[in-house]
This record gives C-alpha cells, structure tokens and sequence, in this order.
C-alpha cells in the first residue's frame, strides 16, 4: 500500500521475476508473468496478512500440490484465444 513497497515489487517483478518467465515461456512471457504474480501475492496475501483458516492450515506441501498445476499452466500451457 506504500510507494516504496510498490516501487520495490515492481523492481523484483521487472528484474527477477519476468526475465526468468521470459527464458522459459513458449509466448506471452509477460502475461505469463503477471498472472503468475497475481496468482503468488495473491496467494500471500490470503495467508499470511488476511489468514484466512483454510490458507493458513496449509501446509506446504499441500500448498504446493494446489498450486504447482496452477502455475505450470500460466508458465507453459497454451495461451487463451482472443
């Protein structure tokens, strides 16, 4: 909610997060990468500032088996038509 925090997310996103999208995506990489994104802060946003029960009672694993698929078909899946 900050300027600086905005500023430095921007920077991870723009220095970190969409070149590594980028070397790996098959098209797209920058809609790749902000779905991505959404998708993790999103997830972090839920669990750990508005701790929610059901993202909290997670545990990693489980996170990460809800999750994975999700992400392997933003990074690699075949892009929406339109």
């Amino acid at each position: 909610t900050s300027p600086e925090a905005a500023n430095t997310m921007r920077s991870v996103f723009a220095t970190q997060v969409a070149p590594t999208v980028a070397a790996v995506a098959p098209d797209h990489a920058a809609s790749r990468a902000a779905m991505i994104g959404s998708l993790v802060i999103g997830m972090a946003t839920v669990r750990y500032v508005l701790e929610a029960p059901a993202a909290t009672a997670m545990s990693h694993a489980e996170l990460i088996g809800w999750a994975a698929p999700m992400i392997r078909s933003l990074l690699v899946g075949p892009a929406p038509a339109g």
